[in-house]
């Protein structure tokens, strides 16, 4: 676990439907993409196959992926460098 959950950001924004334990980074990402926590997030190794089974008849959702691709890097990287060039730049001395 990279603690942001890159990986799975990733799969969503592919296209894949998300469907994760309800625990750890994977409510957070859940509810930053958009997604329904019942229909995503699992307790149990029987609600996982329920929430799988359910996922592999349905079709994906667009708003999902688009919202996943917000932290993708050509949309972070900026971001990263503008704050990081606050951070470096120094006031000038007289």
């Amino acid at each position: 676990q990279e603690f942001f959950g890159i990986g799975i950001t990733e799969a969503v924004a592919a296209g894949a439907h998300p469907v994760f334990p309800d625990r750890l980074v994977y409510p957070e990402r859940i509810a930053d993409f958009g997604a329904e926590s019942d229909a995503s997030l699992y307790r149990s190794v029987p609600e996982a196959v329920h929430l799988i089974t359910a996922a592999l008849g349905s079709s994906t959702d667009p708003s999902l992926a688009a919202a996943a691709l917000g932290y993708g890097w050509e949309r972070v990287a900026p971001r990263y460098d503008s704050v990081l060039s606050k951070l470096i730049r120094r006031p000038d001395s007289d």
